[in-house]
């Protein structure tokens, strides 16, 4: 990530509940077309390892797995510094 990307953070344990897999297949993939300087963060630990691995094949799908970093899961003070 450098200075001149925009950055998407979405904060969250990857569950079904949290709605990732959606935004990774549609919102995203339609964003990052049209803005190539998009980044998106994903922070968070993986609470559901098949729905976490779901997520990870759509961005790999989309061919926007260059542009999603995963830092797992973070104390609040570490988190601070994505936002």
């Amino acid at each position: 990530i450098s200075a001149s990307d925009r950055i998407l953070v979405t904060i969250g344990s990857f569950l079904p509940d949290k709605g990732q897999l959606p935004y990774v297949r549609t919102i995203l993939p339609a964003v990052m077309s049209k803005r190539p300087d998009v980044k998106a963060v994903f922070v968070g630990g993986v609470k559901d390892d098949s729905y976490f691995d779901a997520c990870r094949s759509a961005i790999a799908a989309s061919r926007i797995n260059d542009r999603a970093v995963f830092t797992g899961y973070l104390e609040p003070p570490k988190v601070n510094s994505w936002l």
